[in-house]
């Protein structure tokens, strides 16, 4: 039964984050002689599903699901009460973009043991799929039920919730998965996003920032985070900061947004100069302390801010 269980939150895992996972086989060599290992166990040992059970895994994680139907098939012909096999088969057509066919092959394990709660997960996540939104709710809650400390169900709950409307039940699920999986980046990006298409920009600065701490080298948050501050709060210098680290990250590549950086420095410089005009010196060089952290380059704001830096060397 923990074998079981291994299996399908292993595959909740790779559904939840890896929607497209590369192929692994090809450079991972291990899995590869793994496969020419128990493919030699299976020809000496014909009638042991074991082997077959493990070959089926091993292209399943390989990114080779239709390979893998292959075996678990063969194994369910041997024994049609193997629930590993039916968990997998599955995962297999969830893989594969079929999920009436992975629906059937969930029920069919848990017509054999009703109280597997991740079997009851994957299921609900098939219904998703295949555009019951309402079915999926009604499943992974008891899933839950079931087993409560499944945090890729909450995920999966919080995405049943979102499709149907239910905004503050995603939100809210959204966070309980990030509570049991707080390294878990998908979630931190998928409530950020539900927070701004909501209208949270406050609240979805916060989740990106703290899915930016997971993985700081990642250009898209840094980009959404740049966007939010720009045209969302027009805090202009955050949004500076944002696009310089999104710019570093993405190795400088991207035109529109190097456009967009020399327009809000000029802005900044026009707050500057206006700050500047009315005496107020120590906000204007605070401003123009922001250009130069982004834009070294900028001949006015160097040169306004050498004059005031003369200027306080002269009144001390």
């Amino acid at each position: 039964m923990k074998h079981i269980r291994t299996i399908i939150l292993g595959w909740a895992a790779w559904t939840c984050c890896a929607l497209g996972t590369p192929h692994l086989l090809a450079r991972e060599d291990p899995l590869s002689s793994q496969i020419k290992i128990h493919k030699e166990i299976s020809r000496a040992n014909a009638n042991d599903p074991a082997p077959l059970q493990k070959l089926g895994s091993l292209y399943l994680q390989a990114g080779k699901p239709r390979k893998a139907v292959f075996y678990f098939r063969k194994v369910l012909q041997m024994d049609s009460a193997q629930i590993p096999a039916w968990v997998e088969l599955g995962n297999c057509f969830l893989a594969m973009g079929k999920p009436t066919e992975a629906i059937d092959a969930f029920e069919r394990a848990l017509e054999i043991d009703p109280s597997l709660g991740p079997a009851y997960a994957n299921l609900g996540v098939a219904h998703l799929r295949q555009g019951t939104p309402e079915n999926a709710i009604r499943i992974l809650q008891k899933s839950l039920e079931v087993a409560p400390d499944q945090s890729l169900a909450h995920y999966h709950l919080a995405e049943a919730y979102w499709t149907v409307g239910e905004v503050d039940a995603a939100i809210s699920e959204m966070n309980a998965c990030i509570v049991g999986l707080p390294n878990l980046l998908r979630a931190h990006m998928r409530l950020a996003e539900i927070l701004e298409e909501t209208g949270r920009y406050i609240e979805a600065i916060k989740a990106y920032q703290e899915a930016r701490e997971l993985s700081p080298t990642l250009p898209l948050i840094h980009l959404r985070l740049a966007r939010l501050f720009d045209y969302k709060l027009t805090h202009i210098p955050e949004a500076l900061q944002s696009y310089k680290s999104y710019m570093r990250w993405n190795e400088g590549t991207d035109r529109k947004v190097r456009r967009r950086i020399d327009l809000l420095t000029d802005q900044l410089y026009v707050s500057a100069l206006k700050s500047y005009s009315v005496g107020d010196i120590d906000r204007a060089m605070d401003l123009l302390q922001h250009i130069l952290d982004i834009k070294a380059t900028h001949k006015s704001a160097r040169e306004l801010a050498n004059k005031i830096r003369a200027q306080k060397r002269t009144n001390y």
